[in-house]
């Protein structure tokens, strides 16, 4: 590992870990995950969950999973709870500094970029909380990664780091996790094939296949929850959240607001570089 490496690995560390679990948990969101964890840990149930004793099918299991986990492992603790987000930080930070450097660009602008998402104020506060949205940020993170390098030389890892970043993104967040790189991806390879005025069917295959891998894990938990708990909870996993959230329906998990709440939040999540952004999307309309 070169010295930017080691730097960055060691500074990002410091602002994920330090003093992870000398405060209790903080707001409905942290109490409501980590006690979903904790039913999950005293009755050894790994497929449904839930909150005092209901099913509670807002989201896939995978940060559940991993919080029980890490309280069957280390004890029952709110640090304990926390590792998994702040570990997931930690490897999206460290995946874009070295797929920055895949792309041959500087280790000083890859280091940068790699502090500045770890000092974004959003982010850090999820790293550092209990939920699934540092995990979420992993999968995507990793999904369009190996998307966009994909487009310079397809290589069997680039295909692993993807289907494993459509896994991670959907045991996370479901249909949302496919959502987010979906929409990047489907806009990017529309903008491509209609600049050069032709269908290009193979560029469109390859993510689509890869895709369908990545969703197996989802899919077989899918299959046991419905062994389980029927069509009903099935579709509570793939609709109530994902289309609830945004029509302010999803009250179960507090989410009152319209979907363009989620708009008007944006840019608060590139607080503190803000001016950074604004900059570099003025310098790619202008380029």
């Amino acid at each position: 590992m070169s010295r930017a490496a080691t730097s960055l690995f060691l500074l990002a560390a410091l602002l994920f870990f330090f003093a992870l679990g000398n405060h209790q948990l903080q707001g409905s969101t942290e109490a409501r995950v980590a006690g979903i964890a904790m039913e999950m840990h005293l009755d050894n149930d790994w497929v449904t969950p839930r909150l005092f004793g209901e099913p509670f099918l807002e989201k896939p299991p995978l940060s559940l999973w991993l919080d029980a986990g890490a309280m069957r492992v280390f004890g029952v603790s709110p640090w304990a709870v926390r590792l998994a987000s702040a570990v997931a930080g930690l490897l999206s930070v460290m995946l874009l500094y070295g797929m920055l450097r895949r792309f041959e660009r500087p280790k000083a602008i890859a280091w940068t970029a790699g502090i500045l998402l770890a000092t974004m104020a959003s982010y850090w506060s999820n790293v550092r909380g209990v939920g699934e949205d540092a995990l979420l940020a992993l999968g995507v993170t990793a999904a369009l990664l190996a998307f966009f390098q994909a487009q310079r030389a397809s290589t069997a890892d680039n295909s692993l780091l993807f289907v494993v970043g459509i896994a991670i993104a959907t045991l996370s967040k479901g249909v949302l996790g496919l959502a987010m790189p979906g929409v990047v991806i489907f806009a990017y390879l529309l903008a491509d094939n209609l600049i050069d005025r032709r269908l290009k069917i193979g560029d469109w295959l390859r993510p689509g296949l890869l895709t369908l891998a990545g969703l197996i894990p989802l899919l077989i938990w899918l299959v046991v929850l419905y062994q389980h708990g029927g069509a009903q909870a099935v579709k509570e996993v793939l609709l109530t959240n994902s289309v609830g959230r945004f029509s302010g329906s999803f009250v179960e998990a507090g989410h009152y607001e319209p979907f363009y709440y989620y708009l008007a939040k944006l840019p608060e999540a590139f607080l503190p570089w803000n001016v950074l952004v604004y900059l570099g999307l003025w310098h790619f309309l202008n380029s």
